[in-house]
This record gives structure tokens, C-alpha cells and sequence, in this order.
């Protein structure tokens, strides 16, 4: 994987597969966008039929606090999509899920 000149993590469909079998326990079956910025985003429709984002990105302590407090607004109702992993590794960056909204 590679940081490209927009700071985007270049990251292979086939990553994104193994990296969906491993945390999320269904495949890719389609990929259905890819942007970003800071992070690489990827919408997927897993073969399990749902549909969700993956964000990778660069470890930096304070993703821990930001996931903790995304996963806190979604139990209160908060209208924001629903966590679905911790950071997990992704290669030499980290990654987590959520429910595409």
C-alpha cells in the first residue's frame, strides 16, 4: 500500500476482501465507491448482501476516542451509521467498518 499525492492510502480490492472475510465475515461482492481524504473510504455491498464502509488510514491515538464516542452517539440514537468493527490492522494502517447509510 502507498500514500498517493492527495494522501489517500492506496489500498487493492483484494485487501479490502480479505480484510472484509476476516472482520466482518462475508466478502466483497461489489465495490460501490472510493474517496476520501485523510483516510481511504470504500463503500462495499458484502456477498452477505449488506452494505457497508470501510475507512483506512494511518494509526494515530486519537481514532481510538473517536470511534469510542461514534459508537456512543449510535447507542443513544444519534442519527449516524452504526459501527460495526474496532480499529483493526490493515497492512502497516488500521481500518474499521460501519453500516453504509
Amino acid at each position: 500500500m502507498m500514500v498517493s499525492p492527495g494522501r489517500l492510502v492506496e489500498v487493492a480490492a483484494a485487501a479490502v476482501d480479505d480484510w472484509c472475510r476476516e472482520h466482518l465475515g462475508a466478502g466483497v461482492d461489489e465495490e460501490l465507491f472510493r474517496s476520501g481524504y485523510l483516510s481511504t473510504v470504500i463503500g462495499v455491498r458484502l456477498n452477505s448482501g449488506g452494505g457497508v464502509v470501510l475507512k483506512v488510514r494511518r494509526r494515530a491515538v486519537r481514532l481510538d476516542a473517536c470511534l469510542m464516542v461514534h459508537r456512543r452517539l449510535f447507542d443513544l440514537g444519534f442519527p449516524c451509521p452504526e459501527p460495526l468493527t474496532g480499529l483493526e490492522p490493515f497492512g502497516d494502517w488500521v481500518a474499521h467498518a460501519e453500516v453504509l447509510v
